[in-house]
């Protein structure tokens, strides 16, 4: 959870010395189902110029049963 925490701020870090602003913002989680709709969603109640969208990478197979 540190090296996370340590990662983030290098990001914001990046981000705040690139100079421009941000526009759009994706969120990633494994399964799309609760976390990252969540933070689009606030995300959007916060910042209302900013695009927000959330997506997940697990792919769930489908039976063929």
């Amino acid at each position: 959870q540190k090296r996370l925490r340590r990662q983030h701020r290098r990001t914001l870090a990046n981000i705040r010395r690139a100079g421009k602003p941000v526009r759009n913002v994706l969120f990633l989680c494994y399964g799309n189902i609760c976390r990252s709709p969540f933070a689009e969603i606030r995300g959007r109640a916060l910042l209302a110029d900013v695009k927000f969208e959330s997506a997940g990478f697990h792919v769930e197979r489908a039976s063929l049963d």
